[in-house]
């Protein structure tokens, strides 16, 4: 067995053509020891774990720019490699609808959209605030045994 097979869930990758809701568990840009500049995702569901590698060298550059749209960041406004990586790394923990389709080993993820109705955050009471220590506190000093 793999070590992919190993962790997914259910020892294996998703189906062929399977349009699935997905968690991207990270997301960063590398260069090889070649030079090449890549694009990696990791991706999870509760039964399947794999990575996506995207080479945006050719034909990939285009495909590389449609990733980075569907994930809702706007190249227009960034103006390195590091600055999409920190931005990759922003989405990663959100939930996005995928198809994923399989070439030989490899498996191609492509993001269709946001799923409706996932809880991307824990909701904050952002109106909520503690009452600062000495605005009108007890002083329990004294009651205190240590």
């Amino acid at each position: 067995m793999s070590f992919d097979d190993f962790k997914s869930a259910d020892g294996g990758s998703p189906p062929d053509g399977s349009v699935l809701d997905a968690r991207l568990v990270r997301a960063y840009v590398f260069e090889s020891q070649r030079g090449d500049t890549f694009i990696k995702t990791e991706w999870t569901t509760d039964r399947y774990y794999w990575e996506y590698l995207r080479g945006i060298a050719g034909n990939g550059r285009r495909v590389a720019q449609e990733l980075v749209l569907a994930l809702g960041i706007d190249m227009t406004k960034l103006n390195s490699w590091e600055a999409l990586g920190d931005e990759l790394a922003v989405r990663e923990g959100t939930t996005y609808t995928v198809r994923v389709e399989h070439n030989g080993n490899f498996i191609n993820t492509y993001v269709e959209d946001k799923p409706q109705g996932v809880q991307e955050e824990i909701p904050i009471d952002r109106d909520f605030a503690p009452t600062p220590a000495g605005a009108g506190a007890v002083d329990d000093d004294d009651d205190i045994p240590f």
